[in-house]
């Protein structure tokens, strides 16, 4: 086994892009099956051997425990290896309970795959908690695609896991995984490559806390060529030119499937040296032509797009388009156009995917500008140094301890309203509360005096009038600590100061004045009871709060609108198209061959405009999506269609019978789903959008003409706080 310094786990902030389509790959474990049989009282593994047929190894102890067992370690096995042969199967319910030196704070007890195999395998249906271990050397290689079969096999590393896993104060180190080729098929669209995770590749629910991954690699798996046109050109029949595969997609840590789940807990992550190489994509079939210039486009390299194929008449739309990262190639819709090429797939250094990936929020943060009171009267926040003294709501005065600060790209983040910043508009909470908009994140803690004095995240504070959630691209997040946690005066609103909860390394700067000092040093130890006041999420307090914001806006010349279509609008590259409106019916003309479309509109808040908890930013609901080419021929899009992700929320069934689905006020329509379609009367297709007749309150601002009150709301997100600024 190799080895590396070790050293006391520390926080580092998680974050991935999610953009594209991720193919899940069938995957083939040839693991050890271990047999159900009695129960043992005795859970503890007293054997190195990775024979389960030895009493005491720990697949003779997994197949012997009763369902929901924990098993531990002897003592005498501390800082030893296990060295598996084949991968461990767990089938049921169970705790594997490793060890933690208390000198390094790591585990010392080490399962290893010899780089021959995935060390576990976690079966659907079972629950699963890992503590305390070392997972280190697994290797997974997916099964290359063959004709019949033609896409590639995903790979594990270290955990293939299908169930519901929870993983604690453990290490993967060393893990690595390739994704199977994809094949040509006797006839069709190439075979995708597999994809691949070094450490965990998830397909179920999945935590993480307080673990490092530390150099655990993967590659995805290479797409395949499609097949080439293969009728006969004088009769114009047989099957068109097909698209080449998409590349297999790879992360170095966890690569999170489209379906699954990830979080990751408030405790310290680490990921260092990690790294992911998405597959290439499969070069486009190509179609038939007496000139010779029919060929298929490239495969995309990973994170790229494929080529489309090539046209053999200038004005011919039936050329296949290429991929986008992580889809396969168009096909080609005329016989002398070649078929597009597969997407690269895509790279994730530590964590990525199509599932939803939830982190901890809650670090507390104000954007640039926020004046902080001092002893030297207000000061933005960028310009406090460390040293600084600072005038607290009580009086006191307090030497900054700490300063920190991180730039976020939202567009990219998997869960943008986590990160997205808050703006409370000037005398929200009364006269010069705050005395200028404040900006701060979304669990930032605000101080409010509701029959005594507690804290309410900026987050459950939005309603879209006074307190409003703004989209921009990217944003800067600072904060400041103190000796202890106590409120500052921000704007001349009373807000929380820093305090380390496990989440230090979400920011920029790392050192720490006289962290020695700190009196309880395992920061993912706090919880909100920690806080100086009393901390409230939700519930008849917040309700009671949102319900006064309500009427002070009313109050101060807000009013309240009903409108299903909301400004709904769709943006090609730099170019807006408004819809022809029949009622509920929304139609675009879009122009021939145009890639992604952004589905844009006004959005609201339903807890924010009325007595409903529900806290999502809802846009449009939609009923029904579909498409026309210039011969009036129809084809619908799924509502539940998987390429529908960023921007939509869950589908969900209408009472009368049928689908609906809201978006978020910002929703992407990628360029795969109208492949094929971009024939239409002079260079255009329809795209149709019906909307549910389900009317949402949205704000207007009290001044005419003013789009203060939408600026969270428009369709569209400001490529910068200062833009978002200047905007509002």
């Amino acid at each position: 086994m190799q080895t590396f310094v070790k050293e006391r786990l520390e926080p580092l902030p998680v974050s991935s892009s999610i953009q594209q389509n991720i193919t899940i790959s069938p995957y083939r474990s040839g693991g050890l099956q271990l047999p159900q049989s009695s129960l043992q009282s005795e859970n503890v593994v007293t054997s190195l051997s990775s024979d389960a047929s030895v009493a005491g190894s720990l697949g003779y102890v997994v197949a012997h425990a009763a369902p929901g067992a924990t098993i531990t370690f002897d003592p005498s096995l501390a800082g030893q290896t296990i060295t598996l042969n084949q991968t461990l199967e767990l089938r049921q319910d169970v705790t594997i309970q490793g060890h933690i030196n208390q000198a390094t704070g790591l585990p010392d007890i080490t399962l290893s795959g010899g780089d021959q195999i995935t060390v576990l395998h976690v079966a659907s249906g079972a629950t699963v908690s890992l503590d305390g271990l070392d997972i280190a050397h697994g290797h997974g290689q997916g099964r290359a695609g063959t004709a019949d079969a033609p896409n590639g096999g995903a790979a594990a590393g270290g955990i293939l896991n299908e169930g519901t896993l929870t993983v604690t104060h453990s290490v993967f180190e060393h893990d690595t995984a390739t994704g199977g080729a994809g094949a040509t098929p006797n006839v069709g669209v190439g075979g995708a490559g597999g994809d691949a995770a070094g450490a965990i590749l998830n397909v179920g629910q999945l935590t993480v806390a307080t673990t490092r991954f530390l150099d655990d690699t993967a590659v995805g798996g290479d797409g395949a060529a499609g097949t080439n046109y293969a009728g006969n050109p004088f009769a114009g029949t047989g099957p068109q030119a097909q698209g080449g595969g998409a590349g297999g997609s790879a992360a170095g840590a966890v690569l999170n499937e489209a379906g699954a789940s990830l979080t990751l807990g408030a405790g310290n992550v680490t990921a260092t040296g990690d790294t992911g190489t998405g597959g290439h994509g499969g070069q486009g079939g190509n179609g038939y032509s007496a000139v010779g210039n029919d060929v298929g486009g490239a495969g995309g390299d990973p994170d790229q797009a494929g080529q489309d194929g090539a046209r053999v008449y200038g004005n011919n739309t039936h050329y296949g388009h290429g991929g986008d990262a992580g889809s396969g190639g168009g096909s080609s819709g005329e016989i002398s156009s070649g078929a597009g090429g597969g997407g690269g797939g895509h790279s994730y250094a530590s964590f990525g995917g199509a599932g939803a990936i939830i982190s901890d929020p809650s670090a507390p943060c104000y954007c640039p500008g926020s004046l902080i009171l001092t002893d030297r009267g207000e000061v933005a926040v960028e310009d406090l140094t460390i040293g600084d003294v600072v005038v607290t709501t009580s009086g006191d005065h307090r030497a900054i301890r700490w300063i920190g600060h991180r730039t976020l790209n939202c567009r990219n983040h998997p869960n943008p309203l986590a990160v997205l910043p808050v703006r409370i508009s000037r005398d929200a909470f009364g006269p010069a509360r705050p005395s200028q908009d404040l900006w701060v994140s979304p669990g930032h803690a605000i101080c409010l005096d509701v029959d005594g004095e507690v804290f309410i995240p900026a987050s459950a504070l939005v309603n879209g009038a006074a307190v409003t959630q703004v989209a921009v691209d990217t944003v800067t997040y600072w904060h400041v600590e103190l000796d202890s946690h106590d409120v500052l005066l921000a704007n001349g609103l009373p807000a929380e100061s820093y305090l380390d909860m496990g989440n230090r390394r979400f920011f920029a700067q790392e050192p720490v004045v006289d962290l020695a000092a700190c009196p309880d040093a395992d920061a993912s130890a706090r919880t909100h009871a920690d806080f100086c006041r009393p901390f409230v999420g939700k519930g008849p307090l917040v309700d009671e709060v949102r319900a006064r914001l309500r009427a002070k806006a009313l109050e101060n010349g807000w009013t309240l609108e009903q409108n299903s279509i909301a400004e709904l609008h769709v943006e090609v590259g730099e170019q807006v198209i408004h819809p022809a409106l029949d009622g509920a019916i929304a139609r675009f003309r879009l122009p021939a061959a145009c890639g992604d479309v952004r589905l844009r509109s006004l959005a609201s808040t339903p807890s924010g405009v009325s007595d409903s908890r529900d806290g999502r930013r809802l846009g449009v609901d939609l009923k029904r999506l579909a498409l026309c080419d210039g011969q009036g021929v129809w084809r619908e899009i799924g509502l539940d269609d998987a390429r529908l992700r960023r921007g939509f929320y869950p589908v969900e069934p209408l009472a009368s019978g049928g689908l609906h689905r809201w978006t978020d006020g910002d929703a992407l329509l990628p360029r795969s789903l109208w492949q094929g379609y971009e024939d239409g009367h002079e260079g255009e297709f329809t795209l149709l959008v019906e909307v549910a007749k389900r009317d949402l309150l949205r704000w207007n601002a009290p001044s005419a003409g003013t789009e203060a009150g939408h600026a969270d709301e428009a369709a569209g997100a400001a490529p910068s706080l200062q833009a978002a600024r200047s905007a509002a």
